[in-house]
């Protein structure tokens, strides 16, 4: 038996950290590959494969340049598209409206295309050194509740990505 194919879009505003996602998804692990990251132009889509699945990952830019365009061609994009993950930047709560604005506007042009597919919301940079400013998640889950068409179900998740490096004495003495 075949591997399950799985087609996911990676849709939110700029600097929202869907492509270290992306690298994370893909076990991508070197630090060089995060401190190069440069915004996302477009799409950039990603092949790769685990034990049981083979994806198709579209990494969007998120600039608003793209987002129109992103707008516009949406019926061509979520063709054969099992997941959409959008990525919200929850240290960046002057941007929260704008975001949860940008998901509804994509949401409602989708809501008439047949195509069924799973929805993840994931508030990114949860970062262990990030003080979470409770009363601010809290605005931001209400003002999704009320902007997401009422068809959609969706999941919510926080996720981060860092990388912990610990610096020891050698025991080697020359």
């Amino acid at each position: 038996m075949g591997k399950h194919r799985k087609k996911i879009l990676l849709l939110g505003l700029a600097n929202s950290g869907k492509s270290s996602i992306s690298l994370s998804m893909q076990k991508i692990t070197n630090l060089s590959s995060f401190t190069s990251l440069l915004p996302t132009t477009g799409i950039d889509i990603s092949k790769f494969e685990d034990d049981t699945s083979k994806y198709l990952l579209w990494d969007f830019g998120g600039q608003e340049q793209y987002q129109k365009k992103h707008k516009k061609n949406l019926k061509e994009y979520i063709s054969q598209t099992e997941e959409i993950f959008y990525v919200i930047d929850i240290q960046d709560d002057n941007l929260y409206y704008l975001s949860v604005v940008f998901l509804r506007e994509i949401l409602t042009m989708l809501k008439n295309i047949a195509n069924s597919f799973e929805l993840s919301i994931y508030f990114h940079k949860f970062d262990v050194n990030f003080t979470t400013k409770e009363e601010k998640v809290k605005e931001l889950i209400i003002l999704l509740e009320e902007e997401i068409p009422k068809d959609f179900t969706y999941k919510i998740y926080h996720t981060r990505i860092y990388t912990l490096f610990e610096k020891k004495l050698s025991s080697f003495v020359p």
